[in-house]
């Protein structure tokens, strides 16, 4: 299903002031630490404690500014590859470094500002079993589900896995199993996620045609809502010219 009305893209980042945060002190009992006499502990006790506190422990950057630009690299010279909302969080991959954050985004190290995030500690890192794995191994969750409802009918203007869906239709209620919110046209589509090349695809990647939408599954096929004749089926990944291919999986 395609509609020909675009969204505007929000392009500008608004400057938001930073929360401070304060560390809370610990106290401790002094019969709980080592006597090693007054004002001095032993380092392989701090060590220890902090190793332990590191293993559960991860950092959260949450989003402050309206939209903020996620780089390719590090610094404003580089390559701007998607965009986070005010409010999203990202896992910190690894220590910042000359006010980078390194986060994983759709599979792939980038980078955002810490000048437009606070960051948290986050001791609850219990998931999902959906958001589990790499980004391969959920696609092909995604695409083990998918299947499930081959031989289903084509619908147009249909959402249902069921009773019925078009293309865009099957491609959003698949998707919304696993927590993703798509656009239900095949037009806003072409924006969602980020975008890969077919020598990058992975199971679960969308295919965007004109007019149209699959999942990739492997082995040059895709899994699709094709036409009422069909209904639901798999298809060759070349049946006629790809526009875009998008990763929608962070």
């Amino acid at each position: 299903m395609r509609d020909r009305s675009r969204k505007k893209i929000m392009a500008g980042l608004i400057a938001v002031e930073i929360l401070s945060q304060s560390i809370p002190c610990i106290s401790m009992a002094a019969e709980h630490l080592p006597s090693v006499g007054a004002g001095l502990l032993k380092e392989q006790y701090y060590e220890k404690e902090l190793k332990e506190t590191e293993k559960t422990a991860i950092q959260i950057a949450e989003v402050t500014a309206d939209c903020l630009n996620v780089r390719k690299g590090q610094g404003t010279d580089t390559q701007i590859i998607g965009q986070l909302e005010q409010g999203a969080k990202k896992k910190i991959e690894e220590k910042p470094q000359n006010g980078w954050i390194p986060i994983e985004y759709y599979g792939g190290r980038a980078y955002i500002s810490d000048d437009y995030v606070t960051i948290k500690e986050k001791y609850d890192t219990v998931e999902s079993e959906e958001k589990k794995g790499t980004v391969e191994e959920r696609g092909k969750r995604v695409v083990a589900y998918a299947k499930q409802f081959l031989g289903n009918p084509y619908v147009w203007g249909g959402t249902s896995l069921t009773e019925g869906a078009d293309c865009s239709g099957f491609v959003q209620s698949v998707y919304r199993k696993f927590g993703v919110k798509l656009p239900r046209t095949t037009w806003d589509m072409e924006n969602a996620g980020i975008e890969v090349t077919y020598d990058e695809i992975l199971p679960g990647d969308l295919i965007l045609y004109e007019g149209h939408v699959g999942i990739y599954i492997e082995e040059n096929q895709i899994i699709n809502a094709i036409d009422e004749e069909n209904g639901i089926g798999i298809s060759p990944a070349f049946f006629t010219d790809i526009i875009t291919i998008r990763r929608v999986l962070e």
